[in-house]
């Protein structure tokens, strides 16, 4: 290392840093590092039970297949008419105790809508007991009643499947039983062990992090070769060299350009505007908050995608430099991605306005953001390096991945539901990278909320394993670089 570099008080930042993050991780993660939140599958809402009046009661067996109830889902209908009823609905355990009181407004439903209905105390210690619900009300007459969907099959993607019930499982009017069940998703929540461990982990992982940085400490003390050092050197002797390389890229985009960086602000506004008034009417009822959906799904794509494709050509658009200054070839691809990261810092800007605008008070699960854009930096960097290999060899790799970029949009959920996608091919889906790095951050922004534990693992798989193999084959292709420019 050179003399400069303090090596030993970059480590002492970096472990301190590592415990603050760890205890501010924990804070904002709460009960999600706790608890997992369930819905048990619903029957199709095919048909109605018909208007429930005071002179009905509905009752419905319900199996609790989770740690801790905490509340359950099901599907009015109110005939388009406002009603000024009550319903009242009870879940009353085999014994006959009572477990929980819910009463609801008739006049606060929608129309065809879910409406979720939450216990005051979560019903905890009875996985796979079963439970029957109880609905009456105070309608002296249909005009004033609701009425609750009710369905006998389940869709598999393909097609439906009919399902049979035993007289117990049937939704019942005065005892009656109709041919299938209430539309009626159980709500709960599943403890973690994750939560439980957590101290553990962190401190493992600081253990395992001191060994490694003592292990470089070793090795720098003794002259020994270290990828990681070597790396760590280029850095920080080239300091001034990736300034600048990144401040000529991020001044070429807007060279002679009226309204300059202003352009990091509007083409997310002006992309989101117009797939709006495009895919709203289409997809607007099914997403809640859709204009933040969208943008947040706009702004983080664009980030990807101009990272790598003005990525790919900075090992060729820099051979003369290449060929007569040594310079770590790495820091080339490093600097395009740098200068897309101070566009995307830009691009957040209107997204949280807009986020705001729309009803979305600041969270602390905004601060997971950071995570996510870490993720989406290593995950570009990491194609990013792969991509500017291939140029270098096959240059119509920058019109092949013109093509494969857009098929990988529209690949990604920006501007429309997951659940649009068939169920046969969700498992498929669901391993494209972007989407991953989408839902994690959507959570953080529109929930407020920190994802589960496994999302975090998933979006740091996302991040490392791509940078890894990226810089491991441009690590052994660069010796060659310079018989090809």
């Amino acid at each position: 290392m050179t003399k400069d570099f303090d090596l030993k008080k970059a480590i002492r930042y970096l472990l301190i840093g590592f415990a603050a993050v760890a205890v501010l991780l924990y804070f904002i993660g709460g009960d999600s590092f706790h608890f997992k939140n369930t819905a048990s599958p619903t029957i199709d809402a095919a048909t109605v039970i018909g208007e429930i009046t005071a002179d009905k009661t509905i009752t419905q067996q319900v199996t609790i297949d989770t740690d801790r109830m905490v509340g359950y889902r099901v599907r009015f209908a109110t005939y388009a008419r406002v009603c000024d009823s009550e319903l009242t609905l009870r879940l009353i355990d085999k014994n006959g105790t009572q477990l929980a009181e819910n009463r609801i407004s008739c006049s606060t439903l929608d129309d065809n809508a879910d409406y979720t209905v939450t216990l005051d105390d979560p019903i905890l210690n009875m996985q796979g007991e079963k439970v029957q619900l109880v609905i009456t009300s105070d309608a002296a007459a249909s005009d004033q009643a609701v009425t609750l969907y009710y369905g006998n099959s389940i869709n598999l993607g393909r097609g439906s499947v009919v399902q049979s019930y035993t007289d117990e499982e049937k939704v019942q009017i005065n005892g009656d039983g109709l041919e299938g069940e209430l539309y009626l998703s159980v709500i709960g929540e599943e403890s973690l062990w994750f939560g439980t461990y957590y101290w553990a982990f962190v401190g493992g992982a600081l253990v395992l992090l001191a060994v490694w940085c003592a292990v470089l400490v070793y090795k720098d003390k003794n002259g020994k070769k270290s990828g990681t050092l070597d790396c760590i050197h280029s850095l920080y002797r080239y300091q001034f060299l990736i300034k600048q390389l990144v401040s000529r890229d991020f001044k070429t985009k807007y060279r002679r350009s009226v309204l300059g960086v202003f352009w990091s602000f509007l083409n997310p506004l002006l992309t989101m505007m117009v797939q709006y008034v495009v895919f709203s009417t289409l997809f607007r009822s099914a997403i809640p908050n859709y204009p933040v959906y969208l943008l947040s799904g706009i702004v983080l794509f664009n980030f990807f995608n101009e990272t790598t494709t003005v990525g790919l050509t900075a090992i060729t658009s820099n051979a003369p430099l290449i060929t007569k200054v040594y310079v770590p070839k790495f820091i080339y691809p490093l600097t395009r991605m740098l200068s897309s990261s101070i566009n995307v810092a830009f691009s957040l800007i209107p997204l949280f306005i807009v986020t705001i605008c729309t009803g979305v008070m600041p969270a602390a699960s905004w601060l997971l953001l950071v995570f996510v854009l870490l993720c989406m930096m290593a995950f570009a960097l990491g194609v990013t390096y792969i991509l500017a290999t291939m140029m270098v060899y096959f240059r119509d790799t920058q019109f092949l991945w013109t093509v494969v970029s857009m098929v990988w949009m529209y690949c990604t959920p920006i501007f429309y539901p997951e659940n649009i996608i068939p169920a046969q091919l969700l498992p498929l889906y669901r391993l494209n990278p972007l989407y991953q790095l989408l839902k994690f951050a959507r959570c953080s922004l529109i929930d407020r909320v920190s994802p589960e534990p496994m999302a975090y693992l998933i979006c740091l798989a996302v991040g490392v394993i791509p940078l890894v193999l990226g810089v491991w084959i441009f690590q052994r292709k660069q010796k060659d670089f310079a018989l090809y420019l």
